[in-house]
């Protein structure tokens, strides 16, 4: 998939700890940094890098699950689904960021 964005992917050794010399490289090289979490979006590594980057010409957009109430009976694709974390919904909305 990163093929069809023209994208690379880099994994950050800490949620915690921002690679600023990691970012400064991807607003430098990238129209948009996308974040990817498997966790609630507030507070998380998403908000940290798009504080980071504010003032930077560059398109910070944040993917996770949002603070809600998820039923015990549903499975883990079901809750992928309903937070847009598909490889293809993650896919289909960040083309929608450059149309």
């Amino acid at each position: 998939m990163a093929e069809e964005l023209n994208a690379a992917l880099y994994n950050p050794l800490s949620a915690n700890i921002l690679d600023t010399d990691c970012l400064d490289h991807l607003a430098w090289h990238y129209q948009a940094v996308i974040t990817l979490e498997n966790n609630i979006l507030d507070g998380g590594f998403g908000q940290k890098v798009a504080g980071y980057l504010a003032d930077r010409p560059v398109l910070v957009k944040a993917f996770g699950e949002k603070r809600e109430y998820t039923d015990v009976d549903q499975s883990y694709d079901q809750i992928l689904v309903r937070n847009q974390l598909t490889a293809e919904q993650i896919v289909a909305s960040v083309k929608q960021l450059f149309n």
